[in-house]
């Protein structure tokens, strides 16, 4: 079990396309208008 064992990448480890997707998907979960859609 622990030998897939994947540590969590900070910030700035990551590429600036996967953090601005990553602040996308953080505002809508955070909208109220997501609520809505489905």
């Amino acid at each position: 079990m622990f030998e897939d064992y994947q540590k969590d990448k900070k910030a700035h480890e990551l590429s600036p396309e996967t953090r601005a997707l990553s602040d996308l998907c953080l505002v809508l979960f955070n909208s109220n208008e997501y609520m809505y859609v489905y």
